[in-house]
């Protein structure tokens, strides 16, 4: 099939058939055809659909039996988003998933960003001791936060006179708890993070 454009270009469609087991639609002037679209197998168990950039012919949009992709990737099954949304794990889920997809590359990073009331960075395995009347969390819910690095550990431990400590958690991983006060109770009122293992020198705390 050919059609002649405005400007007297001639065009050519033509719908091809190959020994593997491939349907081509081709678009383009005679010997120079671009594959638009390519359909897999007799019963189409795949179609991928193509643009020509003025360079190259490029995937922008693959489906078969199993899901769908973009720009080139393999296709996948409906992606689940899991994870903590307070955390931000939800986010990363997300981003991996929409790069599974191939609708985003992903770039990002997990630098710790110091926000809230108080946040800081355990450059070294020297104990940092937080007040939590000093930020106004004295019998209150307060959230608690630590992002290791790499394979570091930071230890997190609470006192209720700030002298004893009780060990919460060793963290290797992002980790996030909210300490509730109990009415009637000797509540906490100082937290400690140390880096207890490992040699990194970011990994970050954070208490709201």
């Amino acid at each position: 099939m050919e059609a002649l454009s405005s400007t007297g270009y001639r065009s050519q469609w033509a719908l091809l058939y190959n020994n593997t087991n491939t349907y081509t639609f081709k678009v383009g002037a005679s010997g120079s055809e671009k594959n638009l679209i390519e359909v897999d197998g007799a019963n189409g168990t795949a179609v991928r659909l193509n643009v020509y950039n003025g360079a190259t012919v490029v995937n922008r949009i693959t489906y078969n039996n199993i899901g769908l992709s973009f720009n080139g990737a393999t296709p996948i099954a409906k992606p689940s988003i899991t994870g903590d949304r307070n955390s931000g794990a939800a986010t990363a889920s997300l981003i991996t998933q929409l790069a599974n997809l191939g609708l985003v590359t992903d770039s990002t990073t997990a630098t710790f960003q110091p926000v809230g009331r108080l946040s800081g960075t355990l450059t070294n395995g020297t104990a940092v001791v937080v007040a939590l009347s000093t930020l106004g969390l004295t019998g209150v819910p307060t959230n608690i936060r630590v992002m290791p690095d790499s394979g570091s550990t930071v230890l997190i431990e609470s006192s209720t006179d700030g002298s004893t400590y009780t060990t919460l958690v060793s963290a290797t991983a992002d980790y996030s708890t909210t300490w509730f006060p109990t009415a009637g109770a000797t509540n906490i009122t100082h937290l400690r993070f140390t880096r207890s293992a490992g040699t990194g020198v970011t990994s970050g705390y954070h208490v709201y």
